[in-house]
């Protein structure tokens, strides 16, 4: 036997093992860049207000200022204003939507500002700094009548002139005895008017406690004065 090498007869060792090579992950496509604030509705400038409208109720509330004899931004501040025209509220709830107007300007000036809205609507404009001037001159009397002749309620004219109620009364009866107002019956209601007149008449127009006496308890001195004023009125004819 011929001499074979040992290393040809030896068994066989455990197979090597062979790496295998690992491939390259494969490249996720990566989602592109989104500019900031893209797709996103960009702010809107809030709109100019009318500029007449504003300089209207800038003399608007110079006026009420110069009524209750407070500062003008203490009626609304600039801010508020060009809100205010901005918007042009037309009821209570869009009222309360503008800058500066929570209920206690509402409640004040609400009624006000509706009126000088709708004023504007009608042709209004603002009368330059002469209308200021004109505006210091009138008399508590001449106020009284235009307040009376744009609707305003007793308690809404006490409280934009700043008086008492009872004051504001014996000016407008004041104002009809001298027939520069003219009496309205619907101020005391036509039942009440009628009950008044017949127990002034009667009983004569000088003295309010004896006509007050001989009414019904819920007839107030304030219509007792506003009949006799209207009665007085009538016999000076």
């Amino acid at each position: 036997m011929r001499n074979i090498p040992e290393w040809l007869t030896a068994p066989p060792e455990k197979p090597l093992a062979v790496k295998k090579k690992k491939r390259p992950p494969k490249a996720v496509a990566q989602p592109a860049a989104i500019p900031v604030g893209a797709g996103q509705a960009r702010p809107v400038a809030p709109k100019a207000p009318d500029r007449d409208l504003l300089e209207f109720f800038k003399e608007w509330r110079w006026r009420a200022a110069q009524r209750a004899a407070v500062p003008a931004y203490i009626v609304l501040t600039d801010a508020a204003l060009e809100d205010l025209c901005r918007k042009q509220p037309s009821n209570l709830r869009e009222l309360l939507g503008v800058t500066g107007i929570g209920e206690r300007k509402a409640e004040l000036y609400g009624g006000d500002i509706f009126a000088a809205l709708e004023a504007y609507r009608n042709g209004a404009r603002a009368a330059g700094p002469k209308g200021h001037a004109e505006v210091s001159q009138v008399s508590p009397a001449e106020e009284t009548i235009r307040l009376v002749a744009e609707g305003k309620s007793f308690e809404e004219i006490a409280r934009i002139r700043g008086r008492q109620f009872q004051t504001v009364i014996n000016m407008v009866a004041d104002l009809v005895e001298k027939g520069r107002l003219e009496y309205r019956m619907e101020w005391v209601g036509e039942t009440n008017h009628r009950q008044i007149e017949e127990v002034v008449r009667r009983l004569g127009p000088q003295w309010l406690k004896p006509l007050r006496e001989a009414l019904p308890a819920e007839i107030t001195y304030e219509q007792i004065r506003l009949v006799v004023a209207f009665v007085r009125r009538e016999d000076a004819k």
